[in-house]
């Protein structure tokens, strides 16, 4: 992923498998291979993907232990909104976050 407050950063939220991964997970906690199974996102692509989107407070991680005691990993999405907005040579992207009352604000301007 993109280093925290540049365009690109905001606009990988915007690819094809990170927008998967979050869909994915916006509706209950989900397993890496359920995400795997639903999409098809490669397993490099999914296992890359899931920490930066973790580390950026975009989704949440959870262990979980099965009937048999084995331990995996479900994640969910901590997206409530992201609105994408260009205008005049700016680029404004809001996004708005689950039990968070605030909404984090990047603005560029592109000359």
């Amino acid at each position: 992923m993109a280093e925290e407050g540049t365009p690109e950063a905001v606009l990988e939220l915007l690819d094809g498998y990170t927008c998967a991964i979050l869909s994915a997970a916006s509706s209950r906690p989900v397993s890496a291979k359920s995400i795997r199974e639903a999409f098809g996102v490669p397993d490099s692509t999914l296992y890359r993907r899931l920490p930066r989107l973790v580390e950026r407070g975009l989704l949440t991680e959870r262990t979980r232990i099965d009937d048999d005691g084995n331990h995996y990993r479900v994640y969910e999405s901590r997206i409530e909104r992201v609105v994408f907005e260009v205008a005049d040579g700016t680029a404004t992207a809001r996004v708005s976050t689950a039990d968070d009352d605030r909404t984090r604000v990047e603005t560029w301007r592109f000359d």
